[in-house]
Protein backbone atom coordinates (compact mmCIF):
# COMPACT_ATOMS: atom_id res chain seq x y z
CA UNK A 1 0.00 0.00 0.00
CA UNK A 2 1.04 3.47 -1.03
CA UNK A 3 2.45 5.92 1.51
CA UNK A 4 -0.81 8.69 0.55
CA UNK A 5 -3.50 6.27 1.18
CA UNK A 6 -2.79 7.35 4.96
CA UNK A 7 -2.36 10.98 4.29
CA UNK A 8 -3.45 13.23 7.33
CA UNK A 9 -4.74 9.80 8.87
CA UNK A 10 -3.81 11.78 12.52
CA UNK A 11 -6.28 15.05 11.17
CA UNK A 12 -8.45 12.22 10.83
CA UNK A 13 -8.14 10.52 13.88
CA UNK A 14 -8.76 13.95 15.90
CA UNK A 15 -12.09 14.71 13.92
CA UNK A 16 -13.54 11.39 15.18
CA UNK A 17 -12.32 11.97 18.78
CA UNK A 18 -14.35 15.17 18.63
CA UNK A 19 -17.17 13.79 16.97
CA UNK A 20 -17.94 11.38 18.91
CA UNK A 21 -15.72 11.75 22.26
CA UNK A 22 -18.97 11.61 24.33
CA UNK A 23 -20.41 8.79 23.14
CA UNK A 24 -17.40 6.92 23.35
CA UNK A 25 -16.89 7.91 26.81
CA UNK A 26 -20.35 6.68 27.84
CA UNK A 27 -19.37 3.52 26.54
CA UNK A 28 -16.29 2.71 28.39
CA UNK A 29 -17.95 4.21 31.38
CA UNK A 30 -21.17 1.81 31.65
CA UNK A 31 -18.61 -1.43 30.82
CA UNK A 32 -16.55 0.28 33.55
CA UNK A 33 -19.59 0.76 36.20
CA UNK A 34 -21.02 -2.36 35.72
CA UNK A 35 -18.25 -4.21 37.26
CA UNK A 36 -17.87 -1.97 39.99
CA UNK A 37 -21.61 -2.37 41.26
CA UNK A 38 -21.32 -6.15 40.17
CA UNK A 39 -17.99 -6.80 42.13
CA UNK A 40 -19.31 -5.58 45.69
CA UNK A 41 -22.46 -7.29 45.33
CA UNK A 42 -21.12 -10.30 44.65
CA UNK A 43 -18.45 -10.26 47.09
CA UNK A 44 -21.31 -9.57 49.26
CA UNK A 45 -23.03 -12.79 47.79
CA UNK A 46 -20.86 -15.18 48.49
CA UNK A 47 -18.55 -13.99 50.99
CA UNK A 48 -17.01 -17.26 52.07
CA UNK A 49 -15.52 -20.43 50.78
CA UNK A 50 -18.61 -22.43 51.74
CA UNK A 51 -20.61 -19.75 49.48
CA UNK A 52 -18.41 -20.24 46.65
CA UNK A 53 -18.25 -24.18 46.71
CA UNK A 54 -22.13 -23.76 47.01
CA UNK A 55 -22.21 -22.09 43.28
CA UNK A 56 -19.75 -24.22 42.12
CA UNK A 57 -21.63 -27.23 42.04
CA UNK A 58 -24.35 -25.22 39.49
CA UNK A 59 -21.42 -24.33 37.56
CA UNK A 60 -20.46 -28.06 37.01
CA UNK A 61 -23.36 -28.65 34.88
CA UNK A 62 -22.66 -29.25 31.48
CA UNK A 63 -25.07 -26.25 30.37
CA UNK A 64 -23.40 -23.76 32.49
CA UNK A 65 -20.00 -24.79 31.38
CA UNK A 66 -21.32 -24.26 27.99
CA UNK A 67 -22.18 -20.82 29.11
CA UNK A 68 -19.40 -19.36 31.44
CA UNK A 69 -16.30 -21.62 30.28
CA UNK A 70 -14.71 -24.63 32.88
CA UNK A 71 -13.47 -22.86 36.30
CA UNK A 72 -9.87 -22.84 36.96
CA UNK A 73 -8.23 -22.04 40.64
CA UNK A 74 -11.03 -24.52 41.72
CA UNK A 75 -8.96 -26.31 44.16
CA UNK A 76 -8.49 -23.18 46.09
CA UNK A 77 -11.71 -20.94 44.83
CA UNK A 78 -10.78 -17.51 46.26
CA UNK A 79 -13.53 -15.03 45.22
CA UNK A 80 -10.82 -13.64 42.62
CA UNK A 81 -10.79 -17.25 40.53
CA UNK A 82 -14.95 -16.73 41.37
CA UNK A 83 -15.70 -14.21 40.05
CA UNK A 84 -13.05 -14.25 37.01
CA UNK A 85 -15.33 -17.66 36.32
CA UNK A 86 -18.44 -16.04 36.57
CA UNK A 87 -17.75 -12.68 34.65
CA UNK A 88 -15.10 -12.78 32.60
CA UNK A 89 -16.58 -14.07 29.45
CA UNK A 90 -19.79 -12.31 30.00
CA UNK A 91 -18.04 -9.13 30.08
CA UNK A 92 -15.64 -10.04 26.86
CA UNK A 93 -19.12 -10.76 25.43
CA UNK A 94 -20.38 -7.11 26.32
CA UNK A 95 -17.20 -5.51 24.81
CA UNK A 96 -17.40 -7.56 21.63
CA UNK A 97 -20.68 -6.10 20.89
CA UNK A 98 -19.59 -2.49 21.92
CA UNK A 99 -17.07 -2.86 19.42
CA UNK A 100 -19.70 -4.01 16.58
CA UNK A 101 -22.19 -1.64 17.88
CA UNK A 102 -19.15 1.16 17.08
CA UNK A 103 -17.33 0.26 14.43
CA UNK A 104 -19.79 -0.52 11.53
CA UNK A 105 -20.78 3.55 12.14
CA UNK A 106 -17.52 4.78 11.59
CA UNK A 107 -17.05 3.01 8.27
CA UNK A 108 -19.92 1.69 6.62
CA UNK A 109 -22.23 4.17 8.18
CA UNK A 110 -20.50 7.23 7.21
CA UNK A 111 -20.00 6.31 3.72
CA UNK A 112 -23.33 4.64 3.51
CA UNK A 113 -25.21 8.09 4.65
CA UNK A 114 -22.72 10.36 2.08
CA UNK A 115 -20.75 12.03 4.76
CA UNK A 116 -17.66 10.62 3.53
CA UNK A 117 -17.50 11.47 0.42
CA UNK A 118 -17.23 15.18 1.84
CA UNK A 119 -14.39 13.96 3.27
CA UNK A 120 -12.76 12.57 0.62
CA UNK A 121 -13.08 15.54 -1.63
CA UNK A 122 -10.66 16.60 0.66
CA UNK A 123 -7.10 16.16 0.92
CA UNK A 124 -7.42 13.26 2.77
CA UNK A 125 -5.41 9.45 2.01
CA UNK A 126 -8.26 6.78 0.87
CA UNK A 127 -7.49 4.67 3.72
CA UNK A 128 -7.10 7.20 6.33
CA UNK A 129 -10.55 7.30 7.56
CA UNK A 130 -9.96 3.26 8.11
CA UNK A 131 -6.69 3.47 9.98
CA UNK A 132 -8.24 6.64 12.10
CA UNK A 133 -11.25 4.63 13.38
CA UNK A 134 -9.02 2.14 14.17
CA UNK A 135 -6.55 4.18 16.29
CA UNK A 136 -9.48 5.72 18.06
CA UNK A 137 -10.74 2.18 18.49
CA UNK A 138 -7.46 0.98 20.15
CA UNK A 139 -7.36 3.86 22.41
CA UNK A 140 -11.01 3.92 23.67
CA UNK A 141 -10.39 0.14 24.20
CA UNK A 142 -6.53 1.37 25.87
CA UNK A 143 -8.74 3.88 28.25
CA UNK A 144 -11.02 0.95 29.06
CA UNK A 145 -8.54 -1.03 30.50
CA UNK A 146 -6.57 1.86 32.67
CA UNK A 147 -10.14 2.74 34.32
CA UNK A 148 -10.67 -0.83 34.68
CA UNK A 149 -7.89 -1.44 36.44
CA UNK A 150 -8.42 1.65 38.38
CA UNK A 151 -11.53 1.09 39.23
CA UNK A 152 -11.30 -2.71 40.32
CA UNK A 153 -7.81 -1.33 42.73
CA UNK A 154 -9.94 0.90 44.29
CA UNK A 155 -12.72 -1.42 45.33
CA UNK A 156 -10.23 -2.69 47.78
CA UNK A 157 -11.81 -6.51 47.63
CA UNK A 158 -9.71 -9.61 48.91
CA UNK A 159 -7.89 -11.82 45.89
CA UNK A 160 -8.89 -8.95 43.78
CA UNK A 161 -5.08 -8.32 43.58
CA UNK A 162 -2.85 -5.82 41.12
CA UNK A 163 -1.19 -8.62 38.90
CA UNK A 164 -4.95 -10.49 38.38
CA UNK A 165 -6.57 -6.80 37.41
CA UNK A 166 -4.22 -6.27 35.25
CA UNK A 167 -4.05 -9.41 33.41
CA UNK A 168 -8.22 -9.09 33.53
CA UNK A 169 -8.22 -5.70 32.51
CA UNK A 170 -5.98 -6.45 29.44
CA UNK A 171 -7.82 -9.61 28.55
CA UNK A 172 -11.39 -7.92 28.08
CA UNK A 173 -9.48 -4.73 26.20
CA UNK A 174 -7.99 -7.06 23.74
CA UNK A 175 -11.10 -9.30 22.87
CA UNK A 176 -12.93 -6.06 22.31
CA UNK A 177 -10.22 -4.94 19.99
CA UNK A 178 -9.87 -8.27 18.41
CA UNK A 179 -13.47 -7.88 17.19
CA UNK A 180 -13.55 -4.01 16.15
CA UNK A 181 -10.93 -5.53 13.90
CA UNK A 182 -12.96 -8.52 12.41
CA UNK A 183 -15.85 -5.79 11.74
CA UNK A 184 -13.21 -3.54 9.84
CA UNK A 185 -12.08 -6.49 7.85
CA UNK A 186 -16.44 -7.02 7.57
CA UNK A 187 -16.79 -4.11 6.66
CA UNK A 188 -14.84 -3.73 3.50
CA UNK A 189 -16.62 -6.85 1.95
CA UNK A 190 -20.13 -5.49 2.45
CA UNK A 191 -21.46 -2.59 0.84
CA UNK A 192 -24.74 -1.84 3.69
CA UNK A 193 -23.96 -0.98 6.93
CA UNK A 194 -27.25 -2.99 7.95
CA UNK A 195 -25.18 -6.15 5.88
CA UNK A 196 -21.80 -5.42 7.82
CA UNK A 197 -23.56 -5.59 11.25
CA UNK A 198 -25.83 -8.41 10.52
CA UNK A 199 -22.56 -10.15 9.25
CA UNK A 200 -20.44 -9.46 11.81
CA UNK A 201 -22.97 -10.63 14.87
CA UNK A 202 -23.46 -13.51 12.66
CA UNK A 203 -19.62 -14.25 13.26
CA UNK A 204 -19.66 -13.17 16.66
CA UNK A 205 -22.30 -15.57 17.71
CA UNK A 206 -20.70 -18.65 15.94
CA UNK A 207 -17.23 -17.71 17.78
CA UNK A 208 -19.77 -18.51 20.80
CA UNK A 209 -21.67 -21.63 19.79
CA UNK A 210 -17.93 -22.72 18.48
CA UNK A 211 -16.37 -21.88 22.56
CA UNK A 212 -19.93 -23.71 24.08
CA UNK A 213 -19.69 -26.70 21.74
CA UNK A 214 -15.85 -27.23 22.02
CA UNK A 215 -15.62 -26.58 25.80
CA UNK A 216 -17.65 -29.92 25.89
CA UNK A 217 -16.58 -32.34 22.83
CA UNK A 218 -13.79 -30.80 20.79
CA UNK A 219 -10.60 -29.14 21.80
CA UNK A 220 -9.62 -28.28 17.81
CA UNK A 221 -13.04 -26.46 17.75
CA UNK A 222 -12.57 -24.28 21.90
CA UNK A 223 -9.03 -23.15 20.28
CA UNK A 224 -10.09 -21.85 16.85
CA UNK A 225 -12.52 -19.63 19.42
CA UNK A 226 -10.87 -16.59 20.62
CA UNK A 227 -13.12 -16.89 23.64
CA UNK A 228 -11.16 -19.59 24.94
CA UNK A 229 -7.49 -17.84 24.38
CA UNK A 230 -9.69 -14.96 26.63
CA UNK A 231 -10.28 -17.76 29.58
CA UNK A 232 -6.94 -19.39 29.37
CA UNK A 233 -5.55 -16.31 30.72
CA UNK A 234 -6.74 -16.99 34.04
CA UNK A 235 -6.80 -14.00 35.91
CA UNK A 236 -6.63 -13.85 39.64
CA UNK A 237 -4.85 -17.82 39.43
CA UNK A 238 -2.51 -17.85 37.25
CA UNK A 239 -2.57 -14.58 34.91
CA UNK A 240 -1.14 -16.47 31.93
CA UNK A 241 -0.33 -13.48 28.73
CA UNK A 242 0.74 -16.16 26.27
CA UNK A 243 -3.12 -16.62 24.79
CA UNK A 244 -3.65 -12.59 24.90
CA UNK A 245 -0.74 -12.36 22.77
CA UNK A 246 -2.34 -14.23 20.26
CA UNK A 247 -5.31 -12.13 20.69
CA UNK A 248 -2.79 -9.15 19.79
CA UNK A 249 -1.22 -11.07 17.07
CA UNK A 250 -4.75 -12.16 15.06
CA UNK A 251 -5.57 -8.66 15.96
CA UNK A 252 -2.56 -7.13 13.88
CA UNK A 253 -3.33 -9.92 11.13
CA UNK A 254 -7.29 -8.29 10.53
CA UNK A 255 -6.02 -4.79 10.29
CA UNK A 256 -3.35 -5.43 7.83
CA UNK A 257 -6.38 -7.12 5.86
CA UNK A 258 -8.67 -4.78 6.09
CA UNK A 259 -6.71 -2.02 4.97
CA UNK A 260 -5.84 -4.20 2.37
CA UNK A 261 -9.06 -4.86 0.70
CA UNK A 262 -10.05 -1.02 1.53
CA UNK A 263 -7.17 -0.43 -0.80
CA UNK A 264 -8.99 -2.52 -3.42
CA UNK A 265 -12.13 -1.43 -3.17
CA UNK A 266 -14.19 1.83 -4.56
CA UNK A 267 -16.03 4.71 -2.85
CA UNK A 268 -19.27 3.26 -1.22
CA UNK A 269 -18.90 -0.70 -2.57
CA UNK A 270 -18.06 -4.08 -1.36
CA UNK A 271 -16.17 -6.56 -2.13
CA UNK A 272 -18.59 -8.99 -2.21
CA UNK A 273 -21.56 -7.69 -5.40
CA UNK A 274 -24.74 -7.03 -4.15
CA UNK A 275 -27.62 -8.86 -5.62
CA UNK A 276 -29.63 -7.48 -8.06
CA UNK A 277 -32.38 -8.41 -9.38
CA UNK A 278 -35.72 -8.12 -11.05
CA UNK A 279 -38.03 -8.58 -8.30
CA UNK A 280 -41.98 -7.66 -7.11
CA UNK A 281 -42.29 -5.47 -3.87
CA UNK A 282 -44.67 -7.82 -1.85
CA UNK A 283 -47.98 -6.25 -1.39
CA UNK A 284 -47.24 -5.94 2.62
CA UNK A 285 -44.51 -3.65 1.74
CA UNK A 286 -46.05 -1.31 0.38
CA UNK A 287 -47.43 0.47 3.55
CA UNK A 288 -45.75 1.65 6.73
CA UNK A 289 -46.21 -2.25 9.08
CA UNK A 290 -45.15 -4.11 6.59
CA UNK A 291 -42.30 -1.94 5.68
CA UNK A 292 -41.47 -1.19 8.99
CA UNK A 293 -41.45 -4.68 10.14
CA UNK A 294 -39.30 -5.48 6.73
CA UNK A 295 -36.70 -3.16 8.00
CA UNK A 296 -36.57 -4.17 11.57
CA UNK A 297 -37.31 -7.97 10.86
CA UNK A 298 -33.13 -8.74 11.35
CA UNK A 299 -33.10 -6.92 14.52
CA UNK A 300 -36.07 -8.43 16.13
CA UNK A 301 -35.04 -12.41 15.23
CA UNK A 302 -31.95 -11.61 16.61
CA UNK A 303 -33.32 -10.30 19.96
CA UNK A 304 -35.99 -12.93 20.10
CA UNK A 305 -33.05 -15.37 19.39
CA UNK A 306 -31.02 -13.86 22.15
CA UNK A 307 -34.29 -13.71 25.09
CA UNK A 308 -34.22 -17.67 24.43
CA UNK A 309 -31.08 -17.86 24.90
CA UNK A 310 -31.62 -16.02 28.12
CA UNK A 311 -34.71 -18.12 29.05
CA UNK A 312 -32.50 -21.17 28.91
CA UNK A 313 -29.64 -20.06 30.85
CA UNK A 314 -31.28 -19.27 33.53
CA UNK A 315 -33.38 -22.30 33.52
CA UNK A 316 -30.63 -24.55 33.29
CA UNK A 317 -29.71 -23.58 36.53
CA UNK A 318 -32.89 -25.06 38.08
CA UNK A 319 -31.45 -29.12 38.49
CA UNK A 320 -28.88 -27.58 41.17
CA UNK A 321 -31.03 -25.03 42.57
CA UNK A 322 -31.47 -26.56 46.20
CA UNK A 323 -27.72 -26.44 46.95
CA UNK A 324 -27.35 -23.21 45.24
CA UNK A 325 -30.01 -21.25 47.77
CA UNK A 326 -28.28 -23.38 50.63
CA UNK A 327 -25.12 -21.89 50.24
CA UNK A 328 -26.02 -18.35 49.65
CA UNK A 329 -27.52 -16.08 52.90
CA UNK A 330 -28.36 -14.06 50.66
CA UNK A 331 -30.22 -14.98 48.01
CA UNK A 332 -31.84 -17.11 50.39
CA UNK A 333 -32.98 -14.02 52.04
CA UNK A 334 -34.68 -12.55 48.98
CA UNK A 335 -37.21 -15.27 49.07
CA UNK A 336 -39.92 -15.41 51.46
CA UNK A 337 -39.72 -17.84 54.58
CA UNK A 338 -42.39 -20.36 55.44
CA UNK A 339 -43.82 -20.24 51.85
CA UNK A 340 -46.50 -22.71 50.63
CA UNK A 341 -44.69 -22.91 46.96
CA UNK A 342 -41.45 -24.73 46.29
CA UNK A 343 -38.26 -22.51 46.29
CA UNK A 344 -37.76 -23.08 42.35
CA UNK A 345 -41.49 -21.59 42.25
CA UNK A 346 -40.59 -18.88 44.37
CA UNK A 347 -36.80 -18.35 42.57
CA UNK A 348 -38.99 -18.30 39.23
CA UNK A 349 -40.48 -15.08 39.90
CA UNK A 350 -37.05 -13.06 40.56
CA UNK A 351 -35.61 -14.66 37.23
CA UNK A 352 -39.04 -14.12 35.07
CA UNK A 353 -38.53 -10.08 36.59
CA UNK A 354 -35.12 -10.39 34.71
CA UNK A 355 -36.64 -11.74 31.64
CA UNK A 356 -39.27 -8.95 31.76
CA UNK A 357 -37.18 -6.20 31.76
CA UNK A 358 -34.64 -7.52 29.38
CA UNK A 359 -38.10 -8.43 27.07
CA UNK A 360 -38.94 -4.49 27.02
CA UNK A 361 -35.42 -3.49 25.18
CA UNK A 362 -35.96 -5.34 21.29
CA UNK A 363 -39.56 -3.48 21.90
CA UNK A 364 -38.12 -0.34 22.90
CA UNK A 365 -35.75 -0.41 19.77
CA UNK A 366 -38.42 -0.64 17.45
CA UNK A 367 -40.46 2.17 19.12
CA UNK A 368 -37.34 4.56 18.98
CA UNK A 369 -36.99 4.20 15.13
CA UNK A 370 -39.17 7.05 14.52
CA UNK A 371 -36.74 9.50 15.71
CA UNK A 372 -33.80 7.93 14.74
CA UNK A 373 -34.85 7.11 10.93
CA UNK A 374 -36.38 10.61 10.96
CA UNK A 375 -32.93 11.90 12.18
CA UNK A 376 -31.49 10.29 9.76
CA UNK A 377 -33.48 11.90 7.09
CA UNK A 378 -34.73 8.66 5.99
CA UNK A 379 -38.24 9.52 6.80
CA UNK A 380 -38.70 12.30 4.39
CA UNK A 381 -38.66 9.63 1.58
CA UNK A 382 -42.14 8.10 3.37
CA UNK A 383 -43.35 11.62 4.49
CA UNK A 384 -43.32 12.09 -0.08
CA UNK A 385 -45.94 9.58 -0.33
CA UNK A 386 -49.58 9.67 0.48
CA UNK A 387 -48.79 8.11 4.22
CA UNK A 388 -49.82 10.16 7.47
CA UNK A 389 -47.67 10.59 10.61
CA UNK A 390 -50.16 8.77 12.71
CA UNK A 391 -50.46 5.63 10.33
CA UNK A 392 -46.59 5.42 10.57
CA UNK A 393 -45.94 5.87 14.67
CA UNK A 394 -49.31 3.62 14.96
CA UNK A 395 -47.35 0.76 12.80
CA UNK A 396 -44.51 1.28 14.66
CA UNK A 397 -46.10 1.10 18.09
CA UNK A 398 -48.08 -2.00 17.13
CA UNK A 399 -44.98 -3.50 15.90
CA UNK A 400 -42.89 -2.76 19.20
CA UNK A 401 -45.82 -4.08 21.25
CA UNK A 402 -45.55 -7.24 19.58
CA UNK A 403 -41.95 -7.77 19.14
CA UNK A 404 -41.83 -7.25 23.45
CA UNK A 405 -44.91 -10.21 23.73
CA UNK A 406 -43.00 -12.26 21.37
CA UNK A 407 -39.83 -11.81 23.24
CA UNK A 408 -41.49 -12.68 26.96
CA UNK A 409 -43.12 -15.69 25.32
CA UNK A 410 -39.62 -17.12 23.72
CA UNK A 411 -38.02 -16.32 27.02
CA UNK A 412 -40.68 -18.48 29.17
CA UNK A 413 -40.32 -21.31 26.24
CA UNK A 414 -36.15 -21.29 27.24
CA UNK A 415 -37.02 -21.10 30.79
CA UNK A 416 -39.56 -24.00 30.54
CA UNK A 417 -36.98 -26.10 28.00
CA UNK A 418 -34.03 -26.11 30.20
CA UNK A 419 -35.71 -26.38 33.37
CA UNK A 420 -37.85 -28.95 32.12
CA UNK A 421 -34.62 -31.24 31.37
CA UNK A 422 -33.01 -30.86 34.60
CA UNK A 423 -35.46 -31.36 37.11
CA UNK A 424 -37.37 -33.76 37.97
CA UNK A 425 -40.82 -32.16 39.21
CA UNK A 426 -41.11 -29.39 36.72
CA UNK A 427 -43.01 -26.16 36.76
CA UNK A 428 -45.93 -25.91 33.88
CA UNK A 429 -45.31 -23.67 31.36
CA UNK A 430 -48.26 -22.13 31.87
CA UNK A 431 -47.26 -20.89 35.17
CA UNK A 432 -44.41 -19.15 33.69
CA UNK A 433 -46.12 -17.89 30.93
CA UNK A 434 -47.98 -16.02 33.37
CA UNK A 435 -45.42 -15.05 35.37
CA UNK A 436 -43.86 -13.04 32.72
CA UNK A 437 -47.10 -11.94 30.36
CA UNK A 438 -47.50 -9.25 33.86
CA UNK A 439 -44.72 -6.99 32.40
CA UNK A 440 -47.08 -6.23 29.43
CA UNK A 441 -48.54 -3.44 31.37
CA UNK A 442 -44.90 -1.99 32.12
CA UNK A 443 -43.71 -2.66 28.25
CA UNK A 444 -46.66 -0.65 26.97
CA UNK A 445 -46.25 2.24 29.39
CA UNK A 446 -42.72 2.48 28.26
CA UNK A 447 -43.77 2.40 24.77
CA UNK A 448 -45.70 5.44 25.44
CA UNK A 449 -43.06 6.99 27.18
CA UNK A 450 -40.91 6.10 24.08
CA UNK A 451 -43.89 8.00 21.73
CA UNK A 452 -44.23 10.83 23.75
CA UNK A 453 -40.61 11.27 23.68
CA UNK A 454 -40.32 11.36 19.56
CA UNK A 455 -43.27 13.93 19.63
CA UNK A 456 -41.84 16.52 22.25
CA UNK A 457 -38.08 16.26 21.85
CA UNK A 458 -37.21 13.15 19.54
CA UNK A 459 -33.05 14.29 20.30
CA UNK A 460 -33.54 12.97 23.50
CA UNK A 461 -35.27 9.68 22.88
CA UNK A 462 -32.35 8.14 25.34
CA UNK A 463 -34.13 9.19 28.29
CA UNK A 464 -36.57 5.98 27.78
CA UNK A 465 -33.14 3.76 28.42
CA UNK A 466 -32.35 5.54 31.64
CA UNK A 467 -35.88 4.95 32.87
CA UNK A 468 -35.32 1.08 31.77
CA UNK A 469 -32.14 1.36 33.45
CA UNK A 470 -33.49 2.67 36.75
CA UNK A 471 -36.46 0.42 36.45
CA UNK A 472 -33.82 -2.61 36.60
CA UNK A 473 -31.41 -1.39 39.54
CA UNK A 474 -34.34 -0.45 41.57
CA UNK A 475 -35.88 -3.97 41.33
CA UNK A 476 -33.39 -6.77 40.62
CA UNK A 477 -30.30 -5.15 42.29
CA UNK A 478 -32.60 -3.37 44.87
CA UNK A 479 -33.58 -6.71 46.26
CA UNK A 480 -30.46 -7.59 46.95
CA UNK A 481 -29.29 -3.89 48.04
CA UNK A 482 -32.68 -4.14 50.73
CA UNK A 483 -34.21 -0.85 48.96
CA UNK A 484 -37.03 0.45 50.40
CA UNK A 485 -40.17 -0.60 48.14
CA UNK A 486 -40.65 3.17 47.61
CA UNK A 487 -38.26 3.39 45.73
CA UNK A 488 -38.99 0.20 43.92
CA UNK A 489 -42.41 2.20 42.70
CA UNK A 490 -40.96 4.34 40.84
CA UNK A 491 -40.63 2.52 37.79
CA UNK A 492 -43.62 0.25 36.82
CA UNK A 493 -41.73 -2.90 37.35
CA UNK A 494 -41.62 -2.27 40.72
CA UNK A 495 -45.93 -2.71 40.62
CA UNK A 496 -45.39 -6.45 38.21
CA UNK A 497 -46.60 -9.13 40.99
CA UNK A 498 -44.36 -12.49 41.03
CA UNK A 499 -47.02 -15.05 40.11
CA UNK A 500 -48.16 -17.41 41.28
CA UNK A 501 -47.08 -16.36 44.51
CA UNK A 502 -48.08 -13.00 44.50
CA UNK A 503 -51.98 -12.34 43.62
CA UNK A 504 -52.45 -10.50 40.33
CA UNK A 505 -53.43 -6.88 40.97
CA UNK A 506 -55.73 -6.30 38.41
CA UNK A 507 -56.84 -2.50 38.81
CA UNK A 508 -53.02 -1.42 39.23
CA UNK A 509 -52.16 -3.16 36.38
CA UNK A 510 -54.63 -1.69 34.54
CA UNK A 511 -54.10 1.83 35.25
CA UNK A 512 -50.42 1.31 34.29
CA UNK A 513 -51.50 0.51 30.79
CA UNK A 514 -53.87 3.60 30.84
CA UNK A 515 -51.08 5.87 31.68
CA UNK A 516 -49.03 3.99 29.37
CA UNK A 517 -52.00 4.76 26.59
CA UNK A 518 -52.57 8.52 27.60
CA UNK A 519 -48.77 8.94 26.99
CA UNK A 520 -48.34 6.97 24.00
CA UNK A 521 -51.81 9.29 22.70
CA UNK A 522 -49.93 12.30 24.02
CA UNK A 523 -46.94 11.44 21.79
CA UNK A 524 -48.82 10.46 18.73
CA UNK A 525 -50.48 13.98 18.86
CA UNK A 526 -47.63 16.20 19.05
CA UNK A 527 -45.77 13.75 16.43
CA UNK A 528 -48.64 14.84 14.29
CA UNK A 529 -48.32 18.93 14.75
CA UNK A 530 -44.56 19.30 15.04
CA UNK A 531 -42.61 19.60 11.94
CA UNK A 532 -39.81 17.07 10.86
CA UNK A 533 -36.35 17.31 12.17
Amino acid sequence: MRKQYFYNVWKMTKFIFKRDKIRLLIWVLTLVLFDMMVLPSMNTMYPDQAARDSFRLVLENPAMIAMFGKGYGLENYTFGAFYAHMMYLWLGLFNGVMAIMIVPKYLRGDEEEGRYEMIRSLPVGRNSNLLASMIVIIITFTSFIIFKFLSLIVLGIETIDFAGTLNYSIGLGLIGILFAMIVAAISQMYQSNRTVMGVSFFVFLGLYIMFSIGILSSKVLLWLSPFQWLLHSQPFVNNIYWPLMIIILVSIVLAILALYLSSKRDLDAGLFKQKTKAHKTKEYIKRPFGFALRLNKTMIIGWLVACLILGASYGSIFGDLESFLAGNEMLANILPPDSEYPAAVIFMGVIVMVMGISSTIPAVLVMNKVATEEKKGRMEIIFSHPVSKKEIACSYFKIALITGILAMFVSALGLYLASSTVMDDNIAFSIMLKAIMVYIPSLILLLGLSLLLTGLIPTKIWIVWLYIGLGFFVVYIGQILGLSETITKLTPFGYAPQIPVDEMNWITQIIITFVGLVLGYLGLIKYQKRNSL
